[in-house]
């Protein structure tokens, strides 16, 4: 008996603590913060829902003014942009000219341009596009079907054997594309279909590419592999598409696609691909995914590991740090840019439903992007231009530098490119009219 009472009383005891749990849980999560359920139908829905603070549109919008104003600035008569000086006048710049660089600030400034209606914008890219056209791009192996952009010394400014490399032709294509919506006349579509047909020529079965074709040697060649250039092939490819909806474009482009996906599944440290997820962008806007829902499947899978490498690697700054936001250890500012086009892009097709993740991108995206305008040159004669590294306002003030690496002060057009598309990502993101984008322009 007395043990019978003794376990009924443990028992009781038991029910007693276990209710005492159960009305404390209730409790404290009544108390908790309201948290709506994800996901939101949008980005900017799960933003005011998750109460994610933004940066400030008009800062934002004076950066891309200065930043589009100054890249027009540089054009020269010739249809080349200015493409390196330095601040630090003690550096000599050494002469050298990059004709994917070029081909890229042809890019930002169609972007631009589609948002403001920026005249010199507009003029600046047409005489670019036209420098491009008539001055690199070619015939290959005498093959009349096929062009490329190709790599001459006279214009690289040094003593290399013309080349091509297929980057040049992938952001070649991206920029042609990009200026023909906006001007159907200053490049035909057979052209464009020409520079096509050299991508898929350049194409392995497996979706991988060759990435340069020499002339003087065996024409294509792997020796060296830039796994960036699949990326930019779809992209290229993928804007053709647009302008020429022939399948071949989009199976191409798809395989490419594919092919990094193959060879990134299960590795924890992958490149930071921003131009694989920029054309997985348009590739799942023009896929017929209703009949392929496991390809779809697979792109934002692929999206996503890209996605975490890029924010599981970012350097981690303090919050006072002029660094705060740079996702690079080294403090160089386009590494950043560049990441930042890449997960921007990734916004607008990866699933909203896990919420975590979303906040860390969103997070990672609005530090970086606040690190690129704390970079930018506000006034001078250079006022709108990013430098390679961050420069306290105390070092651009005297003219004195202290880095260790005299680079950090040096402006490229990439520098400038990169970040601009990255704004100008950024706003239509998350500030634009979901009809057309608008923004009033300085000119």
């Amino acid at each position: 008996m007395e043990r019978a009472a003794k376990k009924t009383g443990f028992t009781i005891t038991i029910v007693v603590t276990i209710i005492i749990v159960l009305f404390i849980v209730i409790f404290v999560i009544d108390w908790l913060p309201d948290r709506k359920v994800m996901p939101a139908n949008d980005i900017r829905e799960f933003i005011e829902v998750a109460h994610v603070e933004q940066v400030d549109s008009l800062t934002l919008t004076r950066a891309i003014n200065l930043a589009g104003s100054y890249l027009s600035d540089i054009m020269l008569d010739n249809g080349q942009f200015v493409y390196r000086i330095n601040l630090d006048t003690t550096v000599t710049v050494k002469p050298g000219y990059n004709i994917l660089r070029h081909a890229g600030a042809i890019y930002a400034l169609c972007m631009y341009h589609d948002l403001t209606g920026d005249t010199l914008a507009f003029e600046t890219a047409q005489k670019a596009g036209k420098f491009l056209t008539k001055a690199t791009i070619k015939p290959v192996g005498g093959k009349q079907d096929l062009l490329g952009v190709w790599s001459l010394p006279g214009i690289l400014r040094d003593k290399s054997p013309p080349e091509l490399k297929l980057g040049g032709t992938d952001l070649g294509l991206v920029a042609l594309c990009s200026l023909k919506k906006l001007d159907p006349g200053v490049v035909s579509l057979d052209t464009l279909k020409k520079m096509g047909n050299f991508i898929l020529y350049m194409q392995k079965r497996d979706g991988s590419f060759y990435s340069k074709f020499y002339p003087y040697k065996n024409g294509r060649d792997d020796s060296w592999t830039s796994l960036y250039y699949p990326g930019e092939a779809s992209l290229g490819l993928l804007m053709l598409y647009e302008l020429d909806p022939q399948k071949k474009w989009l199976e191409a482009a798809s395989k490419g696609i594919d092919y990094l996906d193959r060879i990134r599944r299960g590795r924890e440290a992958i490149e930071a691909d921003h131009w694989a997820l920029m054309a997985s962008e348009l590739l799942l806007r023009n896929f017929d995914m209703k009949e392929n829902s496991e390809e779809k499947e697979k792109i934002i899978n692929h999206a996503m590991i890209v996605c975490r490498s890029m924010i599981h690697a970012k350097a981690d700054f303090s919050k006072i740090s002029d660094f705060h936001g740079c996702l690079t250890p080294d403090g160089r500012t386009t590494p950043t840019s560049t990441r930042l086009e890449g997960l921007l892009s990734a916004l607008t097709y990866i699933p909203l439903n896990d919420t975590a993740a979303i906040e860390f991108i969103l997070a990672t995206i609005n530090d970086g992007t606040e690190f690129l305008l704390h970079a930018q040159l506000k006034d001078g004669p250079h006022a709108g231009a990013i430098t390679r590294g961050f420069i306290p306002a105390s070092e651009l003030a005297s003219g004195v530098f202290i880095y260790g690496d005299k680079r950090v002060p040096e402006i490229r057009i990439d520098y400038i490119q990169h970040a601009l598309s990255a704004w100008i990502q950024y706003y239509n993101l998350f500030y634009a009219a979901s009809s057309r984008p608008s923004l009033p322009s300085q000119k």
